[in-house]
């Protein structure tokens, strides 16, 4: 085969079958001698070709007086509805797929103009049962191709707004006259719409339907079904591509519902683990404030035998003490024996980290028998002990706070109650608690608790430092942390303030709110409140 050979509907002339090639032959006024072989009717059929298209080249350089055509000369260029309606499906429909079905990639874009044209020919003739018009052959496989894919053809459909039908079986049916009758109209339609020095010859043959063709029938009624048959099995293929991809799909959507769920599941592991955290942490709080408890009550049990045992021995004395006096006939009281010295009681407060101050208290008998206490405050400051002050009972002193209320056998309150209670508050600034240097004071931390008061007593803080240190030392001593308790100073809250800030004195106390749980109350009938 040369390599320029000729080319018909875009197939090699060599490659065409033997009939084809007697039919191009008589299309183009040739005549086949007989028992003629298909070698010689192929090189018949390009001897003629090549004469058209010497015929073709002259009449283009030249018109036929021989002169140039005049460039200056009008362009028609056909209806312009027409040609609006062709831009329209040009740029809204997508025709690459249908011609690369069926393997017309040579005529590409020359071969979609024309399909488009013949269409818009259907539109302006309302030809919508396709009686009016007919295509050529190589559109024709197009159209049929395209009605196939039923998809494609409904949205072409859309896009021009018309149902254009065809039925390739009722086709055959028609006389080959009427054919060639119809395709003679559409040619003229063409020319009226698009011009006919527009036309695609290639596509559009003028000898189409000329001659008979009863022995190409079989032929091309065979190529018709094969071409039916590769456009079904190729849309089974795609719509089972489609089946496999939804398939896929649904797969995924399956997956990613259990990767979801596993990660629910792992939320819901991971809070029981934290609820898991939280209880066992309660539980350890809950049992070191039972251990807390406990040795609060056994502080409190010791605290309570030894004012048992001190009252006791105050008891013993006083009862000695009136054997030792006698009452005259008119009502005075005469010692029979020369008076004892009076007995000195002391009783040491229990406070957590806090110096240890007696206050030694003196009993004394009045005249009428009723037992009068004297106490001696001593100095924080290690002064010398000062001489003791009797008070009498009915007078209560400015110092009686700090006074350990005693009773005899023979006073009332002594029938009411067995035990005697200790009543102590924090240190005021007239206490004087020990300074550690010119520019430091003593400050207490007093935690509030059911019948129950502690106090604590950090001694030489710097005016001008800041508190926390010291509310950091309470902290770490009493095992508590600074974020579950409150620390006021004259009911308001404190952190990092300076005494100064505060205007503190020296002897003045912090108040803990939201101590420790309160123990309950122990067996014994005495409570003592400590400092």
């Amino acid at each position: 085969m040369e390599e320029n050979d000729f080319k018909i509907n875009g197939v090699p002339i060599t490659s065409l079958k033997a009939k084809q090639i007697e039919t191009e032959i008589r299309k183009r006024g040739g005549k086949i001698p007989t028992n003629s072989v298909k070698d010689t009717c192929v090189t018949q059929l390009r001897e003629i070709l090549k004469e058209e298209q010497k015929q073709t080249s002259s009449t283009k350089k030249r018109t036929s007086n021989g002169e140039l055509p005049n460039i200056n000369k009008k362009v028609v260029l056909g209806d312009p509805k027409a040609l609006q309606l062709e831009k329209k499906i040009l740029n809204g429909f997508n025709f690459y797929p249908i011609v690369e079905r069926l393997k017309f990639d040579e005529l590409g874009f020359r071969l979609v103009k024309e399909y488009t044209r013949f269409i818009v020919i259907k539109i302006l003739t309302q030809d919508i049962e396709s009686v009016k018009t007919l295509p050529p052959p190589l559109i024709g496989r197009i159209w049929i191709s395209h009605i196939l894919d039923t998809n494609r053809y409904e949205e072409l459909c859309n896009l021009i707004e018309l149902k254009i039908h065809h039925n390739p079986d009722g086709f055959e049916e028609v006389p080959q006259q009427v054919k060639r009758e119809r395709y003679v109209k559409t040619l003229e339609l063409y020319e009226q719409y698009f011009t006919k020095s527009s036309m695609d010859t290639d596509i559009w043959e003028n000898e189409y339907l000329l001659y008979d063709e009863e022995e190409n029938d079989d032929d091309d009624d065979e190529e018709l079904q094969e071409q039916q048959q590769g456009d079904e099995e190729e849309q089974q293929l795609q719509l089972q591509k489609e089946k496999d991809k939804e398939k896929e799909k649904e797969k995924e959507k399956v997956i990613d519902k259990e990767k979801e769920k596993e990660k629910e599941n792992e939320k819901e592991k991971e809070k029981e683990n934290e609820k898991e955290k939280e209880t066992n942490i309660n539980d350890k709080k809950q049992k070191d404030n039972e251990k807390e408890i406990e040795k609060e009550k056994e502080t409190s049990n010791k605290t309570n035998s030894i004012n048992d045992i001190e009252n006791n021995t105050y008891n013993d004395d006083n009862n000695s003490n009136t054997n030792n006096i006698d009452i005259n006939n008119n009502g005075k009281q005469i010692s029979k024996e020369e008076p004892t010295t009076p007995q000195k009681i002391t009783n040491p407060p229990k406070v957590k980290n806090s110096p240890i101050t007696n206050s030694p208290t003196t009993i004394q008998t009045n005249l009428n028998g009723e037992s009068t206490s004297t106490t001696a405050s001593v100095a924080s400051d290690n002064s010398p002990n000062r001489q003791p002050t009797p008070n009498t009972p009915n007078t209560p002193s400015s110092s009686s706070k700090h006074q350990k209320p005693l009773q005899t056998p023979n006073t009332p309150s002594s029938s009411i109650g067995g035990s005697s209670q200790l009543q102590q508050t924090p240190p005021s600034s007239s206490s004087k608690l020990v300074r550690g240097g010119e520019h430091k004071i003593s400050i207490g931390f007093v935690s509030l608790k059911t019948q129950k008061k502690e106090i604590t007593t950090f001694h030489g803080v710097g005016l001008t430092k800041s508190l926390f240190k010291v509310i950091k030392a309470y902290s770490k001593l009493k095992s508590v942390e600074i974020s579950s308790v409150k620390f006021l100073f004259n009911g308001k809250p404190i952190m990092n303030e300076t005494p100064t800030d505060l205007r503190m004195k020296d002897g003045d106390t912090i108040t803990v709110v939201q101590g420790p749980p309160t123990p309950s109350s122990s067996s014994s009938s005495t409570t003592t409140s400590i400092i």
